[in-house]
């Protein structure tokens, strides 16, 4: 019998360079299990604290790789994603973080990133969520962007040209980085986040939350099942791998 790998890979072109130290081709990651997941440690979650992380009931895990979506595919070592199990009338609030690049991060980098999760979160994401309001790829683009530039002032409201400098130096080398490894699109990390929180949902119980009336609708939990199923159908199509 054939081992299982604990990914497949694909390479996909870029619609443009974004930037000098991006490749024009990106390795994207389609891992065939949860084993690339797991809690950052207690070391690695207090450094956040400590550069400004101040929002609790949210699960912090490391990956391996960058998040970044088509056509741009541009790198994030941050993943921001709230979780519907509808199984278990629930929900729940996690961060992915690449850890071997956060490990390389700036300091005002990371803190420029916790600013920009939490602003996420604090100013109307989360309360959209609850409605289930659909987003469209487009609209995620549009919202990220006043979220994205808000973070960033406050990074130069704080460090001046310092901050500029270094938050410059770093898209750079988060480019680099993406060049040299590998890349996670939303869709699929979302589809092995719900396994993984399944699996271990009693670890992380206290963290979850209620589903509203909203997010428990016939609609919603079917758009769910799509999604996954989608996910599980490409495997097939593109790899001849079934997940199970």
């Amino acid at each position: 019998m054939a081992k299982v790998p604990k990914e497949f890979e694909l390479l996909v072109i870029r619609s443009f360079l974004p930037d000098p130290e991006a490749s024009i081709e990106v390795r994207l990651a389609y891992p065939t299990s949860t084993h690339f997941l797991n809690d950052l440690s207690k070391t690695e979650v207090n450094r956040l604290t400590k550069l400004g992380w101040s929002i609790s009931k949210i699960v912090h895990l490391g990956m391996p790789y960058f998040g970044g979506d088509p056509p741009i595919y541009a790198p994030t070592y941050s993943f921001l994603c709230l979780i519907i199990l509808p199984e278990k009338n629930r929900y729940i609030k996690s961060v992915c973080w690449n850890r071997n690049y956060l490990k390389k991060a700036h300091p005002l980098s990371v803190e420029e990133t916790i600013q920009h999760e939490q602003f996420h979160l604090t100013e109307g994401l989360e309360e959209r969520f609850k409605r289930a309001t659909p987003i469209t790829t487009d609209e995620k683009v549009e919202i990220d962007k006043p979220v994205k530039q808000k973070s960033v002032n406050y990074i130069l409201e704080k460090y001046g040209k310092r901050g500029e400098d270094i938050l410059a130096a770093d898209t750079r080398k988060r480019y680099g980085g993406q060049a040299k490894g590998k890349t996670i699109i939303s869709s699929v990390l979302a589809y092995w986040l719900r396994k993984y929180f399944k699996e271990k949902f009693n670890k992380y119980i206290q963290i979850t939350e209620k589903l509203t009336a909203e997010m428990s609708s016939n609609i919603v939990i079917e758009n769910i099942k799509q999604h996954d199923r989608s996910v599980e159908e490409y495997y097939l199509k593109k790899f001849g791998f079934r997940i199970n």
